[in-house]
């Protein structure tokens, strides 16, 4: 299932997304994001991915940015 008209999947959106959110708040912070594979294939794979993107930023400090 595909929700975007460039036809990527659900899970490529979401490594994309996860991607995007990690290396913006790195290059503002001027920090190093978290290596992720893009190897999720199951649901509970992609909430711990988004899980662990998520628990990045928050560690960043706000006067980092």
């Amino acid at each position: 299932m595909t929700f975007s008209s460039e036809g990527l999947s659900s899970t490529s959106q979401i490594q994309f997304a996860s991607d995007t959110s990690k290396f913006a708040i790195s290059r503002l912070s001027g920090g190093t994001a978290p290596p992720m594979a893009d190897t999720e294939t199951t649901i509970a794979e992609l909430r711990a991915r988004i899980k662990k993107t998520v628990d990045y930023i928050k560690s960043v400090p706000a006067s980092a940015v």
